[in-house]
Order: structure tokens, then C-alpha cells, then sequence
């Protein structure tokens, strides 16, 4: 069947849009798209602005909302990139943190487990959103090419009762368990300090095949199925908003 909002063909039996994040209902024919904007290469997009919460339910359905739409389009990192140019500068592994960064965690009392990348530099990057969603990429890289990805979601559950959380838990498991490809990707949740965390591990990403897979999932959004440039992502998150560790 289609998705009766944006005319995205989905599974017969599936809930959810895996597009748009829409509750699903039969369409029998997909509505017309208008011609998406040009992509630019290298710009990492954002979650859509979202009003200011008034109630319980409509937070929750909300987050729900979000989680179904998050990673449609998340990653514009570096579409077509196979290799660095000869005049493309080096990025330094760097051992400090800035006090930006620091902030955005230490501020909501979040404990961030180390997370290492044994035999490769790393970068880290993070970004709060109007409503205190907090998103932390890390990314493992050798040389220029990116081969591993880390994307921790913090969504903050206070203004959610002890019953209403099972329900987000249920409904985000049911949106990410899309974007699980054995070996290459997996989700995992959690809950604590105020916040429900979704976190989303992608491997081998220095395998053209393996980018193409998970652009088809909707994880990554490239133009082709080249792989993911550290210096052309990093440029990208920077000009969007995220502060680097």
C-alpha cells in the first residue's frame, strides 16, 4: 500500500510511514510529489522544527513523530566522495573538549559511556535541538574515508507518565527496527536520567556496497553509492549547527 500523506509505497502490515513517520492507512495510488530541492552535496539536514509540547499526549506523539522521520534524509554527509583531493586538509585527532560541548552534556546530567575507535581516529560532534532533543554523532575514520558511525538520540521523557513511556518504547522500536541490516547497522534503546536513548551503530561504511544498502534503508542519503568523506563531513555538520568535541 502507499502512505496516505506522502504517497510512499510501504508494506501492507507496517504502522508507520518509514518516510514521513505518518500513521499508516491504505492509499490505493501515490499522491504527487513536487520536485525535491536540489541536494547540496555535503550538508547534513535537521530534524524538522517542532511547537513547544502542551500535554503529555501530544509530546509523546510528537517524539514518535520524530523518530519516524529522524534519519529520512539525516545523513546528506558526502554524496559521490571516493577519494580526497590532493589539496584537502588533514584532520587532526584532537584529545580536548570544548567547553560548547561540554555544556550540552553536563547542563541535562547525561553520562556519556567513552566510546573508542580501536585503530582509527575519531570526531565527535553534537546538537541541541529547541525542544532539548539531543543528537551526538561520532564517527571513525582512517585517513579521509569514514568507516565507522555512531548517532546516540536523547529525547527527553520528563513531561512523560511511568505508563506512557512503554508506549514510546514500543513505537520507536517499531520505527528503527527498519534500519537494522545484520552486520552493517543496529539500533539499541535505553532509558535514563530524564531521557529515552536511541542509539544507531553503522560498520564497514568503507564499502561502497554497504553505503548503498543503507542509503536504500534510509539511512544515509548520498547521490550515488560513494563513500563518506570525513573532512566533507565535518565541514557539513559545523555549518549546521553542531559543535565538535
Amino acid at each position: 500500500m502507499f502512505c496516505s500523506k506522502c504517497g510512499q509505497q510501504i508494506p501492507d502490515n507496517a504502522s508507520f510511514c518509514n518516510k514521513c513517520g505518518a500513521k499508516a492507512t491504505a492509499n490505493p495510488a501515490p499522491q504527487p510529489q513536487s520536485a525535491p530541492a536540489a541536494a547540496t552535496a555535503n550538508t547534513t539536514t535537521q530534524p524538522s522544527g517542532k511547537q513547544q509540547p502542551k500535554k503529555k499526549g501530544s509530546f509523546l506523539v510528537t517524539l514518535i513523530v520524530v523518530a519516524a522521520a529522524f534519519l529520512i534524509g539525516k545523513y546528506l554527509l558526502a554524496p559521490g566522495m571516493v577519494s580526497t583531493p590532493a589539496n584537502t586538509p588533514t584532520i587532526e585527532k584532537s584529545s580536548t573538549i570544548s567547553a560548547a560541548y561540554s555544556e550540552i552534556f553536563s547542563s541535562r546530567h547525561i553520562v556519556r559511556a567513552p566510546h573508542i575507535f580501536v585503530g582509527m581516529d575519531s570526531s565527535a560532534y553534537a546538537i541541541v535541538d529547541e525542544d532539548g532533543m539531543i543528537e551526538d554523532l561520532e564517527f571513525g575514520y582512517s585517513g579521509d574515508l569514514i568507516k565507522e558511525m555512531v548517532d546516540t538520540i536523547y529525547y527527553p521523557i520528563s513531561d512523560l507518565s511511568a505508563d506512557e513511556i512503554p508506549v514510546l518504547d514500543e513505537s520507536m522500536k517499531e520505527v528503527f527496527s527498519a534500519y537494522e541490516l545484520p552486520g552493517v547497522s543496529s539500533v539499541s534503546y535505553s532509558t535514563g536520567n530524564n531521557y529515552y536513548i536511541i542509539t544507531i551503530t553503522c560498520k564497514k561504511l568503507d564499502n561502497s556496497t554497504n553505503i548503498q544498502k543503507l542509503s536504500e534503508l534510509g539511512i544515509l542519503e548520498t547521490t550515488g553509492s560513494g563513500l563518506l568523506s570525513m573532512y566533507q563531513t565535518e565541514s557539513a555538520l559545523l555549518a549546521n549547527g553542531y559543535v565538535k568535541k
